[in-house]
């Protein structure tokens, strides 16, 4: 319950207008459609990702983005010849912004994560009722479903104005789902020991999902 009044909370300014003192648009330094990418994410070392989005004017106090991606591999879950680590990623989300000079807006909103990926990993494991052990390329799906609070700045520059770079920090939860996909005499025979474990266990969980993204982006529409 208390999480729907806080939805409502953000969602309350968008259904006020805003304007300046003087009587000018304090927007009109946005733009109404603009493509970005995240830079942190594509540098981020357990599972780094490459991204292509759009961010787009709804109303002067308002704007929404949805970006589209793929997660390009691990470092961490997919270290030995043929592991993989990859998938699509989707971001959607929509923001209240309030100009705080004429290139410089900050926002808040919230946004929804959706990530489907393999995961397929070397692992030791019996076969035909652990008459035998091999090592075997187990196929592994992660199904992640998430939302997000979001606040952060769009800081444009350039002598049109339409480059952007974006800052956000993400405070929110996900659901992940985890199951494999392999022959039905597989059976897990070993499982290392590790300290910290990055993991997801498999079955359903829910975790806290901190996070924090860098656009830079270009305006298509002023």
């Amino acid at each position: 319950m208390r999480w729907r009044y806080l939805i409502l909370l953000l969602a309350l300014p968008a259904l006020l207008g805003s304007q300046s003192e003087d009587g000018t648009d304090p927007f009109s330094g946005v733009p109404r459609l603009l493509i970005k990418t995240d830079v942190a994410h594509l540098i981020y070392p357990n599972k780094p990702a490459v991204s292509a989005g759009i961010d787009f004017a709804i109303a002067s106090p308002l704007r929404a983005d949805l970006t589209l991606g793929w997660f390009l591999g691990s470092g961490y879950f997919s270290n030995f010849k043929g592991e993989t680590y990859n998938g699509p990623r989707l971001r959607l989300g929509w923001k209240y912004i309030w100009a705080l000079d004429k290139t410089t807006f900050f926002h808040l909103g919230m946004e929804g994560r959706y990530d489907r990926i393999t995961n397929r990993e070397w692992a030791n494991v019996s076969r035909q009722g652990q008459q035998y052990v091999e090592i075997f390329l187990r196929n592994r799906q992660i199904e992640s479903l998430g939302a997000a609070f979001r606040m952060g700045l769009q800081l444009y520059f350039g002598e049109t104005g339409r480059w952007l770079i974006e800052p956000e920090c993400h405070l929110g939860l996900a659901r992940h789902d985890v199951w494999y996909q392999d022959p039905p005499d597989v059976e897990l025979a070993s499982a290392p020991e590790i300290l910290f474990n990055f993991r997801f266990p498999e079955g359903r969980s829910y975790r806290f999902n901190p996070a924090i993204a860098v656009h830079v982006g270009y305006a298509l529409l002023r």
